[in-house]
């Protein structure tokens, strides 16, 4: 389930803070069931207290400690609860505008916030083992993934430009959405796994490392 808008732990607001309890209490119970859950994090430009980038539409914020910070209380009060964070949505069609660099820097800091905040490590389900014999890696427990903001289209510059700027290396679940026609999916498929996978020693290599502690 991709869960939509999860209220912020940090809010001031009594009646949000109720709905964060409500949240919480909601998500326990999803938990003791099959089902898998991603919380999605979109934050309005004018909730960032440094501001954003000039030019309109939804951005990300200039002080990256923001971003951090707010990754970390998601993680600390949701992360038990979900197996995944994604932070924004098909940058690579604007749903973002500023450019790949930049959303590359706030997802790292927002990965790094994750990894600060989330106390109880979540068991690897099914879905991770997979993962991890695709990368050699042993099974063991992890605190919750996270996912890059989902792509909306095939492997193109944006794709490129967030890679040379090491999205890869922090992100836990490569994302992706697709329109079409049923019959191109496979060849679209394809072009994004090729393009994943040809990281794929490099991405190896860093997360070996990531796992040892370095």
């Amino acid at each position: 389930i991709r869960l939509a808008a999860l209220p912020d732990p940090g809010s001031q607001d009594p009646q949000q803070l109720e709905r964060v309890a409500r949240e919480v209490a909601a998500l326990r119970a999803l938990a003791k069931t099959e089902i898998r859950m991603l919380g999605r994090i979109r934050c309005s430009s004018n909730s960032w207290r440094h501001g954003v980038r000039s030019g309109g539409g939804k951005r990300v914020p200039i002080d990256l400690r923001e971003a951090y910070e707010r990754a970390r209380r998601y993680a600390e009060t949701y992360g038990e609860w979900v197996d995944a964070f994604e932070f924004e949505n098909e940058p690579d069609i604007a749903f973002v505008q500023d450019n790949a660099e930049t959303y590359a820097a706030y997802f790292k800091a927002c990965y790094l916030g994750v990894r600060a905040g989330a106390k109880h490590p979540t068991v690897w389900r099914r879905w991770a083992g997979g993962v991890s014999r695709v990368l050699g890696l042993p099974m063991r427990d992890v605190k919750p993934w996270v996912a890059m903001a989902p792509l909306a289209l095939p492997p193109g510059p944006y794709f490129e430009r967030v890679v040379e700027n090491g999205l890869l290396s922090y992100t836990d679940v490569f994302n992706f959405h697709y329109y079409g026609f049923a019959d191109d999916f496979s060849g679209v498929y394809r072009q994004l796994q090729d393009a994943v996978f040809g990281n794929a020693e490099n991405l190896k290599t860093k997360t070996l490392k990531w796992r040892e502690g370095e």
